[in-house]
């Protein structure tokens, strides 16, 4: 933007690209979904719910963490080891 004419003193140039970084930068690549969170889906989750329902979830893994636990404890059949598995496979899908 300053080769376009924008006016900005050397105080504030790091102010700014910290702001821009933060709020325009690029993201992080995510991790590839894993095969066994994708299995998981398909037999636990989709016996009572839709492909629809799921999306409409926008949660990162936290957030899919306490909606499995939900799950489990209304009766889906999953280890804690198959709940981090699925959670962290929904949180990057």
């Amino acid at each position: 933007m300053i080769g376009w004419g924008a006016r900005v003193t050397e105080p504030e140039r790091p102010v700014l690209l910290e702001y821009l970084a933060t709020h325009f930068g690029v993201t992080r690549p995510q991790p590839a979904p894993s095969p066994a969170g994708a299995e998981l889906l398909g037999t636990r989750c989709h016996v009572c719910h839709d492909s629809a329902l799921i999306d409409q979830q926008r949660l990162n893994v936290d957030g899919w963490r306490r909606e499995i636990g939900k799950m489990r404890a209304w009766g889906a059949r999953l280890t804690d080891p198959e709940q981090a598995t699925l959670a962290d496979y929904l949180a990057v899908r």
